[in-house]
């Protein structure tokens, strides 16, 4: 059977192996190639994985079309993590029910919305500023296998 999730989650790391060098992403007026995104990709993977992030949890991620949302994206998959891509339009009582209809275990967010669902002290969230890749484990994959639980259920129950 072919498994879809496995290769999209290996599509990053497999293409900075094969074109290290090709343009993956322009956003503005910067550029990456597939290893600077792999390279960003497993940084935030480790970072998921360190806040405590398990392989078949959901992360929710509402920044809108930028550079963060990708990598989001792609760290996710890596963390064995299933992702949410919410609008950043969405802030208070609709993303804090959106956080907790989907059991999500972190939301990645701008400050804005993070301000607009404060008030909620049961939730969990975490607020990290992220702006360069200078840890020394960026080269090396998790090594985290995507996870088989869940992967058939809707977010939404």
């Amino acid at each position: 059977m072919y498994d879809y999730f496995t290769k999209l989650n290996d599509y990053i790391e497999n293409s900075s192996v094969q074109n290290p060098e090709k343009i993956a992403l322009i956003y503005g007026n910067k550029k990456f190639t597939y290893q600077e995104m792999d390279n960003f990709a497993n940084q935030f993977c480790h970072y998921l994985l360190e806040t405590g992030v398990q392989p078949g949890e959901r992360v929710v991620v509402s920044l809108g079309n930028c550079f963060e949302t990708v990598i989001g994206f792609w760290g996710t998959l890596k963390a064995g993590a299933v992702i949410s891509i919410v609008s950043p339009d969405t802030i208070g009582e609709k993303l804090k029910y959106i956080i907790e209809d989907s059991g999500a275990s972190l939301l990645l967010c701008s400050k804005t919305q993070y301000d607009s669902i404060i008030g909620y002290r049961e939730m969990n969230i975490t607020l990290k500023e992220h702006t360069k890749c200078d840890d020394p484990r960026v080269a090396a994959g998790p090594g985290v296998e995507p996870s088989r639980r869940n992967t058939r259920q809707p977010t939404r129950r």
